[in-house]
Order: structure tokens, then sequence, then C-alpha cells
């Protein structure tokens, strides 16, 4: 294989994995922005299930 093609895969290459990379970082930065609010929604949830599981246990133990 000749060095120059070579380097021109391995450029094309590179180029197409930092483009890939580029892709990833930022859909990553949109999840990111997006977690706390959805972590805090998801939370909230379950601490409700919680408090429902509660009760009705507390509900069936006092009968």
């Amino acid at each position: 294989m000749i060095p120059s093609e070579k380097g021109s895969v391995f450029g094309e290459f590179w180029y197409v994995t930092s483009q890939k990379i580029q892709i990833f970082s930022s859909r990553v930065g949109d999840y990111v922005s997006v977690l706390p609010q959805a972590s805090e929604q998801a939370l909230g949830q379950q601490i409700d299930s919680a408090t429902r599981c509660k009760s009705l246990y507390d509900s069936r133990t006092s009968i």
C-alpha cells in the first residue's frame, strides 16, 4: 500500500469518526440538559407510588 493512500484512508476514517463524536456529544448535551427535569419527574413518581403502596399496606394491616 502506498503511504499517501494509507494516509487518505486514515484521514477519511478520522473525519468520519470525528463527525460521529460531534453528533454523539451534541446528542449527549441535549440529553444531559433534559436529564435533571426528567429525573425529578421520575423521582416524584417513585415517591408517589411508594406512598401509595405504604398507605395500601397500612390500611391492610390495620384491619
